[in-house]
């Protein structure tokens, strides 16, 4: 079984290095939005986990 962090390290080069990176930048994108709305709306954000869950 492969490790993990043997996809990242060494950075892959041609074209699986950049699907590698906008991957990666795309999720702390994601990442850095759900932590805006937690600092700025906490109320939205638990209102968002739950219309999630189904509840």
């Amino acid at each position: 079984m492969p490790k993990p962090a043997g996809n990242l390290y060494p950075f892959p080069s041609s074209s699986q290095g950049v699907v590698t990176a906008l991957f990666l930048v795309y999720l702390l994108s994601g990442v850095v939005v759900f932590a805006w709305i937690h600092h700025r709306h906490p109320q939205r954000l638990a209102e968002m986990v739950q219309g999630l869950a189904g509840d």
